[in-house]
């Protein structure tokens, strides 16, 4: 029963669709048109004409115009809002601001619409409105900035980092814009001293790791030409252990250039396997790596933004990091980091066209170009595209021969469709090629398993356990396989507790525990494990099949089949669908 036992996904699901703005108005007008209450927060007089560089209220689409189109672009933009359609709400709010120039709430609105849709010329002309009217908008400054920085006006930069200093989330950053511009002008003390008295707030900051000012402090350094200081805490830092992915990658393109080429190899190879490592090496040593190349002062900036955003500020705020990633983007257009953020995020919102965009425009020689190429083979995946998905894997193997994680990349796609022979020659193949990871070594196991080789898969599968003790898969996949087949019940116990431990939110590994004990007939133990499995997932049929085993023995026969009947109604595979046919005619036999 491989869904219970695979906690890798067999058929990745569909992601749910983003209703488009034509259907949402369509919806909302409706919802208008049913209300007795009036329109959401507007004036007294309504305007009809459209202020500069807004949306047409006549353009394609239900007309919205009047109060009653204020109404409903107001109702639209918001449930765009909720169901994370950025660019509808983006559209709406400013029809409606369009109607009704002076509101105060939708001028707000409107700008953190404009902004959160990576529209930063138009959420800067919203924020010129909102000051303008004297209202104080947090962020309302930001994107004014970065097209001052854009456009290398430093002055303005200046000016506006002073208006940013008056509200706490825009105040780390107005500093690290007062030191860029200082350190670009030509004020380099001044600009350290900046940046400095940021890296020690930070510091002082409980659970803060300052490792990204010290970063970007070498890069002040080596603006202001004192390569030296700049060596000197670069190898300091290169030596800290666990240093996080972007950091490594920003700091072995400034150790080359100073001449630390072992070093930064060094950095490169202690990458996961998500990097191509041989080849980021490659181009490091050509020079040809996206950090190889001091970057400008705007381009130092965006980076230091990015990581002051995802290292401190976005702990608890993922949607500041949508907001400045999209900042980032757009002082810097080639910045990847940003691309690869930008590609998570949108992913993460289901807005996944826009976020295979981003992920398709990172630099090939960037090493965000694999983990964004993986990404997108995921997404198409979850959309069923196995043409695609597979198309695009093969291309990249003839240009990258030697890259074991594509063929172990091909080696998932296989297994996801339960091509699992097809799985074993691409997972050997990644072998083959250097991969001796414990991840290959369960998939591996698990692909031999469902092929009838199993004497090597409890071979891969105990390798896989004894290079990484907590690989919660495997552990769950060899214990649940013994508990299915009624063997090793003891030790089958033990692993599967573990897996638990691990990964206490799994339902599957529930569901694992609950069926070793099912097994060694200890009902009560079972029952108990294998409602809390089908609590944390009550779609899955094999688990809610289980539940109805249980009850049954436990003597409560009309909660059985009410669970097999459910499972019927889950969809399950064909074959456990004949079992379920037989249970709610037949019930089972007691157990021994």
């Amino acid at each position: 029963m491989p869904n219970s036992k695979d906690s890798a996904r067999l058929k990745p699901a569909r992601p749910a669709c983003l209703i488009r703005p034509a259907l949402l108005a369509g919806l909302c007008i409706s919802l208008l048109a049913s209300c007795q209450s009036g329109p959401p927060p507007a004036r007294a007089e309504l305007s009809q004409q459209v202020g500069p560089g807004q949306s047409n209220p006549g353009q394609s689409g239900p007309d919205l115009s009047g109060p009653d189109g204020l109404a409903a672009s107001w109702l639209i933009a918001r449930q765009a809002l909720q169901m994370n359609d950025l660019e509808a709400a983006a559209t709406y709010f400013s029809r409606a601001l369009a109607v009704d120039q002076k509101n105060d709430a939708l001028l707000r609105q409107s700008f953190l619409s404009f902004y959160k849709n990576g529209q930063i010329e138009e959420a800067a002309l919203i924020a010129s409105r909102i000051e303008a009217a004297g209202l104080a908008v947090a962020l309302a400054s930001e994107p004014a900035a970065a097209m001052a920085v854009r456009e290398a006006d430093w002055q303005a930069v200046t000016a506006l980092a002073e208006n940013l200093r008056q509200f706490d989330s825009s105040r780390p950053l107005a500093q690290l814009m007062s030191g860029w511009a200082l350190l670009a002008t030509g004020r380099a003390e001044a600009g350290l001293n900046e940046l400095q008295k940021l890296t020690d707030v930070i510091s002082r900051q409980e659970g803060a790791d300052p490792a990204f000012m010290h970063l970007h402090m070498i890069l002040a350094l080596e603006w202001t030409g004192q390569t030296d200081a700049a060596r000197r805490v670069a190898l300091e830092l290169a030596r800290q252990p666990g240093l996080p992915t972007r950091l490594s990658l920003q700091l072995a393109g400034a150790l080359w250039r100073m001449g630390e080429e072992t070093a930064a190899d060094l950095l490169v190879d202690g990458l996961s396997a998500s990097f191509n490592r041989a080849r980021l090496t490659q181009l490091l040593a050509a020079g040809q790596l996206e950090n190889s190349a001091a970057p400008q002062a705007s381009q130092a900036l965006a980076a230091a933004i990015l990581d002051l955003t995802w290292f401190w500020q976005s702990r608890d705020n993922r949607q500041l990091l949508l907001l400045r990633a999209y900042l980032v983007q757009y002082m810097d257009p080639d910045n990847s980091a940003s691309r690869f953020v930008l590609g998570q995020l949108l992913d993460s919102l289901e807005d996944k066209s826009r976020s295979a965009e981003q992920l398709a425009g990172i630099n090939p020689a960037s090493g965000w170009a694999q983990p964004g190429f993986m990404l997108q083979i995921d997404q198409l995946h979850q959309a069923a595209d196995w043409q695609r998905a597979e198309q695009m894997i093969t291309e990249r193997m003839r240009q990258q021969p030697e890259n074991s994680r594509l063929a172990y990349l091909l080696g998932d796609h296989y297994r996801y469709r339960s091509e699992f022979g097809q799985a074993i020659i691409a997972y050997e193949a990644a072998r083959a090629l250097g991969d001796d990871s414990a991840g290959l070594w369960r998939n591996l196991g698990v692909c031999y398993e469902q092929t009838g080789a199993d004497s090597k898969a409890e071979a891969a599968l105990k390798k896989a356990i004894a290079l990484n003790p907590q690989d919660a898969w495997a552990l769950n996949y060899l214990g649940y396989w013994w508990a299915d087949e009624n063997r090793n019940l003891e030790a089958a116990i033990g692993l599967i507790e573990k897996a638990v431990e691990l990964r206490p939110e799994s339902g599957a590994f529930a569901d694992s525990l609950g069926w070793v004990f099912y097994r060694l007939g200890d009902f009560n133990t079972a029952v108990a494990w294998l409602e809390k499995a089908h609590r944390l997932e009550p779609g899955d049929a094999v688990i809610t099949d289980h539940l109805g085993d249980v009850y049954w023995q436990l003597g409560r026969p009309l909660e059985a089949r009410f669970k097999w009947q459910l499972a019927r109604d889950l969809e399950p595979e064909p074959e456990l669908d004949e079992l379920l046919v037989e249970k709610l005619a037949n019930g089972l036999e007691p157990a021994k």
